[in-house]
């Protein structure tokens, strides 16, 4: 669903709360009301992580369930299927929990989300070391951005998957030809 709409009446709801805490009247129920304050912060801190987690693993699924960066990378990628595996789970789980208090007022969601995180910022980091290392190789990669080199890098072996970035990499080149018999082997430029 909507996470904005969620989270605004989420947001909403704890306002109301905080009002009714200042009340003279809220002494009764006082403690009842405060309970469910802390429950509601804790399903907005919980959302939070939950799309910072997202957030990332978005990023780096690509990167990492396929291609030649997938390979070259064997320990982060085997980490990430490990790391893919139990976000699938957490997804699945949110998708028939209905209720997003019920789904987010859970220990082992939020002790998942926090080792999901920490387990797919240290693929973030290895992939950016890995990135360093080749635009260190290929100085020219300093002039694409790390979607774009990431793009080239995972389609390596196809040079021609890459013909819209060589105007990215060299100045006036817009297009180049590969020879029919030898596939990596460019035959004409075209500016």
């Amino acid at each position: 669903g909507n996470i904005l709409e969620i989270t605004e009446k989420l947001e909403e709801h704890c306002i109301n709360l905080n009002s009714m805490i200042a009340m003279k009247y809220v002494t009764p129920f006082k403690t009842q009301v405060q309970e469910k304050l802390n429950q509601l912060n804790d399903v907005i801190e919980t959302i939070e992580r939950w799309l910072k987690v997202q957030t990332l693993w978005t990023n780096l699924v690509q990167v990492f369930t396929g291609g030649d960066i997938a390979k070259a990378m064997p320990a982060e990628t085997k980490k990430f299927k490990g790391i893919n595996l139990q976000w699938l789970k957490i997804m699945e789980r949110a998708k028939e929990q209905k209720n997003v208090v019920q789904c987010c007022n859970n220990d082992i969601l939020r002790t998942s989300l926090n080792s999901l995180q920490e387990g797919l910022e240290f693929c973030q980091r290895k992939l950016e070391d890995y990135l360093g290392r080749k635009r260190g190789v290929f100085p020219r990669f300093y002039f694409c951005s790390n979607s774009d080199l990431l793009k080239i890098l995972s389609v390596g072996s196809d040079p021609s998957a890459v013909q819209e970035d060589f105007e990215k990499l060299f100045d006036a080149i817009s297009k180049v030809v590969f020879d029919e018999e030898n596939p990596k082997e460019i035959i004409a430029i075209t500016q």
